[in-house]
């Protein structure tokens, strides 16, 4: 179970770091919650329809394809996986989105179903803010 959990933590931010929104579908539950922590504007909790928004607009709002994580470690217990990552990208303004990232990933049925995420919500919100807002 942890490895197949691993695996698919791995699986779901690829997919969402890509805008792959059709494999990220397969890999969440309907009810997906992703909380945001820190007290920026982008700080809150998103549900699946904002995900999948902001998910389909990496690839419009990027020159580099996404976002492309690597993991640096994985570690997984029971219903969750502990991932620590550095995310990299280039807004099609030229500006460099790269951040570090703490996930904390829940899974139902070996699916994600929850997942609490820590970042530089100041660099977040000047870059990717104005995506979430947009209807």
């Amino acid at each position: 179970m942890n490895v197949d959990n691993k695996a698919t933590a791995t699986r779901f931010l690829q997919a969402f770091g890509a805008g792959d929104a059709a494999a990220l579908k397969t890999l969440v539950t309907a009810d997906i919650k992703v909380v945001t922590k820190g007290s920026a504007d982008i700080s809150m909790t998103h549900d699946y329809d904002t995900i999948m928004r902001l998910c389909a607009a990496f690839p419009q709002i990027t020159s580099s394809g996404g976002i492309r994580f690597e993991f640096l470690n994985l570690t997984a217990e029971d219903d969750r996986v502990a991932v620590e990552a550095k995310g990299f990208s280039t807004e099609i303004t030229g500006k460099q989105y790269n951040n570090e990232y703490h996930f904390l990933i829940f899974f139902r049925d070996g699916k994600v179903c929850l997942m609490h995420e820590y970042l530089d919500t100041k660099l977040a919100d000047a870059v990717l803010g104005k995506y979430l807002t947009a209807a």
